[in-house]
C-alpha cells in the first residue's frame, strides 16, 4: 500500500475501491487486514454535547409536550405549569402527581440516551431513547433540576450547564450531574408562658 492511501468511506479514494468491515481490499488485487488492538470508552465530552442538544428543534410548546409525555407515562392524573418571568431570571415548572422516581430512577433518566430504543417497552410508555427529559429541557434553560417522591421519600438532581461549561474550559473532571439528598430539619418551637 502507498503511503497516499485513503481509506474508502463512500466515494471512490486513491488507492482503495472498498471497504468492508474489517478487510479493505485494494485496486492492485492485495488486501489490508485490520486486526482489533483495544476497545475504548469514549464518553462524550459534557459541554459540547449539551449545548449541541440545546439546538434541536424544540419550540417552547414541543418542549413542554415532551416533558409532560413523562408524566403520562407515570401515570399521572394532573398536570400543573407554572411559571414567572421574574425580572431576569426566568423560570417554568411543571408539576404533576404520578408515581415518581425512587432516586436510582431518577438518575438513570438524568443520563443521556437512558433507553436503547430497541429494547420492548410497554405500550404505554411514550419515551423511546431516553434523551426527551434533557433535551426538550435544555432547548429552553440552562438549569434543570427534577424533584420527585416517592414513597414519601424526596429525590433530587440537578443539571447545570453554566457549571458544565466552567468546568469544561478548566478541563476539570469535575462530575456534572448533582444530586441533593433529603435532610429534614425539625422547626424550632418556643415555649410561650401562659397566663
Amino acid at each position: 500500500m502507498n503511503g497516499n492511501a485513503t481509506p474508502f468511506l463512500g466515494q471512490r479514494a486513491r488507492g482503495f475501491c472498498f471497504m468492508r468491515s474489517e478487510r479493505v481490499f485494494l485496486k492492485d488485487g492485495g488486501d489490508l487486514r485490520m486486526e482489533n488492538d483495544r476497545y475504548l470508552s469514549l464518553a462524550p465530552s459534557p459541554l459540547p454535547l449539551t449545548e449541541s442538544l440545546r439546538d434541536i428543534g424544540y419550540s417552547m410548546e414541543t418542549a413542554i409536550a415532551d416533558i409532560i409525555d413523562n408524566s403520562i407515562t407515570a401515570n399521572a392524573t394532573n398536570v400543573w405549569i407554572r411559571f414567572s418571568w421574574n425580572f431576569d431570571n426566568p423560570w417554568i415548572a411543571i408539576i404533576d402527581d404520578g408515581y415518581g422516581m425512587t432516586e436510582d430512577v431518577l438518575i438513570e433518566a438524568m443520563r443521556f440516551g437512558s433507553k436503547n430504543p430497541r429494547d420492548e417497552r410497554p405500550e404505554d410508555d411514550l419515551g423511546r431513547f431516553g434523551l426527551g427529559i434533557n433535551t426538550a429541557s435544555f432547548s429552553q434553560c440552562r438549569h434543570l433540576t427534577v424533584l420527585s417522591k416517592q414513597n414519601r421519600h424526596l429525590s433530587c438532581c440537578n443539571w447545570n450547564l453554566d457549571k458544565i461549561a466552567s468546568d469544561y474550559r478548566q478541563n476539570e473532571n469535575n462530575e456534572c450531574l448533582s444530586v441533593y439528598r433529603e435532610k429534614y430539619t425539625r422547626p424550632r418551637t418556643t415555649k410561650h408562658a401562659v397566663s
